[in-house]
């Protein structure tokens, strides 16, 4: 059965009924309950088809009574979904909670009997409704049965039972409430315990790259000193060698004890211990030794795009470690471009960052970012990109994901060392897919 719809010119005798006394509270407590407006559910389906069966009324409601409209959670009988609140037998319910309104015969209720539900479709002429009472004690709406005929043999058995029906509807609603706030306080747990976790393993894996650091810079430093005499040993052998088979085999030894040098020089810079000469350095210089290094190192076909920002301030650090470390950048966004066509970019600009800047780069890796007027140097590869896992663990020693032999895997790790001894930092930027910017954040000079 359908009902008329709201008309601005209402009867002039109609009473819509008064505001309760707890109205703004009992509408807080509605809006908490987030039940308006939401899809059926059987429980509150299985309230209007009792109250239909236990009272014999054509059409029973889970009457829900809003600011300015009454919504139906469930509905038998009935094809609307809701009525303006003005025209609510439900809203006049809600002035006496605790008592289950019974409209005998509303024809001859001045209340009702101007009611356009009344005088229109479904012609009301029978009402009874029990308050949903919520534990806070306010009412939210009914569970009503309606007929379109006046019963005068509606008795306190047949109110009681209904009044049961309210019950079990706000208990339902509770139960809405309860489940939601469990659900809203697991996540939050999970979502504790998951930050707790990764907290846990990143200070974990902090203390083991401490560890390590101090490891990896003692023995750097022993095996670097042992390789410069065996290079000045090997060096004095071949001067003086006349064979030349012996000549050939020293120059191999020589090869391989620099090798091993530019190894462990790497392993000092990512342990901090490598020796620095600071010095003030125009950038612009250095970046166009490292973009002409490139087809130089890896072939015709790679090349390196140079933007260096015309304001570029100059830098105080070690110039030819800068070039090293720029390399090192290079060489993996070469690894990492297009085979072939290997096109790479170095760009630089000035950088100012407060706290908020600086704990927005450390917002999902912790690269020690911080305060402070930088001059950012970022080399940009458009290759596969990286994932998280792979950024975080991508500055780690040894670790790499080309083929064994192609390279031990300290590129970054020196190139992080290296800002971190300058009093910078390094920034890795990517996204599967979205290529990758390793970025040296290096202080201006004063």
């Amino acid at each position: 059965m359908a009902v008329p719809q709201e008309s601005a010119d209402m009867p002039p005798d109609h009473q819509p009924a008064p505001l309760p006394a707890d109205e703004a509270e009992r509408l807080a407590a509605l809006r908490r309950a987030e039940i308006l407006d939401t899809p059926p559910e059987a429980a509150f389906d299985r309230l209007t088809r009792l109250a239909s069966a236990l009272t014999g009324a054509p059409i029973a409601l889970v009457s829900l009574v809003d600011s300015d409209r009454q919504w139906f959670k469930s509905k038998v009988g009935l094809d609307a979904s809701e009525t303006p609140r003005d025209w609510a037998f439900c809203a006049h319910a809600l002035l006496t909670p605790q008592q289950v309104l019974v409209v005998a015969d509303a024809a001859e209720d001045p209340r009702f009997r101007a009611n356009p539900l009344v005088t229109g479709d479904p012609r009301i002429r029978f009402y009874a409704g029990a308050p949903i009472v919520m534990a806070g004690g306010h009412a939210l709406g009914t569970v009503c049965a309606i007929d379109s005929r006046p019963r005068a043999e509606f008795g306190e058995r047949e109110a009681a039972l209904l009044k049961e029906l309210a019950a079990v509807a706000a208990d339902e609603i509770e139960l809405r409430n309860l489940a939601r706030q469990l659900d809203g306080e697991m996540r939050q747990r999970q979502a504790a315990e998951r930050a707790q976790a990764r907290a846990e393993a990143e200070a974990i894996r902090q203390r083991a790259a401490q560890s390590l650091m101090h490891l990896t810079g003692g023995i750097a430093h022993e095996f670097n000193n042992l390789f410069t005499g065996l290079i000045l040993l090997a060096e004095n052998m071949e001067a003086k060698a006349t064979d030349e088979a012996l000549r050939k085999s020293l120059n191999m030894m020589i090869d391989a004890y620099k090798r091993g040098s530019r190894l462990t020089a790497a392993m000092q810079a990512y342990a901090g211990r490598q020796y620095l000469e600071a010095g003030r350095i125009d950038p612009a210089v250095v970046l166009q030794h490292a973009a002409n290094m490139v087809p130089a190192l890896h072939g015709a076909a790679a090349a390196a795009e140079l933007a260096v920002s015309e304001n570029c301030p100059p830098i105080e650090c070690d110039g030819r470690q800068l070039l090293a470390a720029i390399a090192e950048l290079a060489a993996n966004a070469v690894e990492a471009a297009t085979p072939g066509a290997a096109r790479i970019r170095i760009a630089a600009e000035p950088a100012a960052l407060d706290e908020a800047a600086a704990a927005k780069l450390n917002a999902e890796d912790d690269w020690g970012a911080k305060p402070g007027r930088f001059l950012r140097i970022a080399v940009i590869d458009q290759g596969p990109g990286m994932s998280r896992e792979l950024r975080a663990q991508a500055c780690e020693p040894f670790f790499t994901t080309t083929a064994v032999g192609n390279g031990p895997g300290l590129g970054l790790s020196m190139a992080q060392g290296f800002a971190r001894q300058s009093g910078g930092f390094l920034v890795i930027e990517s996204a599967p897919g979205a290529g990758a910017a390793v970025s040296l954040y290096l202080p201006r000079a004063l």
